[in-house]
């Protein structure tokens, strides 16, 4: 859905590390 976008958006917005770990996450590496 576009909550985990929107999700993704707000932690990479709130803290760099937060979107790195999300962005990790999503790609499974």
């Amino acid at each position: 859905m576009v909550i985990e976008v929107f999700v993704a958006a707000d932690a990479a917005r709130g803290l760099t590390l937060s979107s790195m770990y999300a962005r990790n996450s999503f790609g499974g590496g």
